[in-house]
This record gives structure tokens, sequence and C-alpha cells, in this order.
């Protein structure tokens, strides 16, 4: 059965070779999968047709509460290693702390689209 090429398939364009292109900047897939027991989020992103990269994230913990009841001093040594976390890293990838305390490792690569 012929198909009238190019058409779309969900976030993709099929061009007359059956080749998958992103639709456009907004319309990068993304994906996810378990690692180690770990959830690693996969995403493209485009600033430019020339420029693309793959950004992988995975969370690796959460800083204490402060309110929490378990050891004091727990908070304080998680920020001391967030500290000291950046240096023992590759150095492309980054360690996030996000607004809600979770720990978030962050790396990406060129690739091309």
């Amino acid at each position: 059965m012929p198909f009238d090429a190019p058409f779309m398939l969900g976030p993709f364009e099929v061009d007359a070779m059956g080749r998958l292109a992103p639709r456009g900047p907004s319309a990068l897939p993304g994906f996810f999968f378990r690692w180690r027991g770990r959830v690693i989020h996969a995403k493209f992103e485009q600033s430019d047709p020339d420029r693309s990269r793959l950004v992988l994230q995975a969370t690796l913990g959460r800083v204490p509460s402060s309110a929490s009841r378990g050891d004091p001093d727990l908070r304080s040594q998680s920020f001391e290693l967030l500290h000291l976390l950046p240096r023992a890293m590759p150095g492309p990838w980054r360690v996030l702390l996000l607004p809600d305390h979770r720990v978030q490792l962050e790396a990406d690569s060129q690739v091309t689209l």
C-alpha cells in the first residue's frame, strides 16, 4: 500500500525513503527508560538547524528537609557533598539542585538530526 510522502507520524515527518525526522523544534521527541533502578529522561533539543543535542537527566536523590526529624547533620552534609560533586564529574555533566530540593544529574551530547 503506497503512502503519499512526506506524511506525519506522531512527532515525526516520514519522507519518501521512509526516514524519520522531527516535525520541527517544538515537536522534538523524548523518551525515558530505567537504568540501574533510576529513571533516565532523554530529550532532543535544537537551537538552530545545525545545532542539535541529546540531553539525559536523572534524579540522584533529594536533600533532606530542615523539618525532618532524622539525623540533624544529614542536611548540611548533603549540601557539602553537592558543593564537592561537580569537581568529580566529567566536564559536560552538570549537577543541579532543583527548587523542590531534588538533585538532578544532566549530561548532553551534540547529535545530528
